[in-house]
């Protein structure tokens, strides 16, 4: 049994609808992506949203651990 990737379209939700909250960007299929814009709950998102990704690290690098600070002495409460 195989899944099938449907392609995504990225759209910002400009009114509340059902799950999906106003300022919302969201990738859905091309399907509700339509029905959503024609509706006037959302629009096409044109603008490209960063991803991150982040490496493993190597087990031979050395990391370098920052020391403790020193808390502060406690001021007593009659002086």
């Amino acid at each position: 049994m195989s899944s099938t990737q449907y392609p995504t379209v990225s759209v910002r939700i400009t009114r509340p609808v059902r799950t999906y909250k106003t300022g919302q960007v969201v990738d859905v299929t091309g399907g509700l992506a339509d029905m959503l814009v024609r509706s006037g709950y959302a629009v096409r998102n044109e603008q490209p949203q960063i991803r991150f990704a982040v490496a493993d690290q190597p087990e031979e690098v050395e990391r370098a651990e920052a020391p403790y600070a020193k808390a502060g002495r406690r001021r007593r409460a009659g002086k």
